[in-house]
């Protein structure tokens, strides 16, 4: 009796893993991750999208309810299961996993896919003839800055003293008038 019962547990539990698939793509690029499984409503639960160590991204319960996960980038769910990536950066490579939950009595399947964007080359269009920052401060050597630093200090210094003379001056008039 309960033999049954642990084979169709184990059953439910185990997990197809399908060959690894590969896309690469320039950086700037939409890219669309195929899940590669013929899905069919019946024996199927659900389709989720993991990155990495099971960073959920996307979430499908069969036929139609979506919710997503805080992946921390936008993303899109193509009718054919697919996710679709709009302008991939270096960040977006690595390893994302289509997994498909089965019914009881069914096999779970998971589609791996290993996703290499290439690194971003700087847009020399939208570059002045200054480069990407504008135009760039002239070098100072460390003389200037140190005669500036110490003027600077020389100004606060006097300033500092005058005050402190000021004050002694007053209040030594003050001291004289109130005798």
């Amino acid at each position: 009796m309960l033999l049954p019962l642990i084979l169709l547990l184990a059953m439910e539990f185990e997990v197809m893993l399908l060959s690894l698939t590969e896309v690469s793509s320039r950086c700037g690029e939409d890219v669309v991750l195929m899940c590669e499984a013929n899905i069919d409503v019946n024996k199927y639960l659900s389709i989720t999208w993991y990155k990495g160590n099971k960073e959920g991204i996307i979430r499908k319960n069969l036929p139609d309810k979506l919710s997503w996960y805080d992946f921390g980038r936008n993303v899109s769910l193509n009718n054919d299961n697919s996710l679709q990536l709009a302008k991939v950066t270096p960040d977006d490579s690595g390893r994302y996993e289509c997994m498909v939950s089965a019914r009881v009595g069914f096999q779970n399947l998971k589609l791996p896919v290993q996703l290499t964007v290439q690194d971003c080359e700087p847009d020399v269009t939208t570059e002045g003839p200054h480069g990407p920052e504008g135009p760039q401060a002239p070098h100072l050597p460390l003389v200037w800055s140190l005669v500036g630093y110490g003027a600077v200090a020389f100004t606060k210094i006097t300033l500092s003293i005058m005050i402190i003379w000021i004050f002694h001056i007053c209040s030594r008039r003050k001291r004289r008038l109130g005798r």
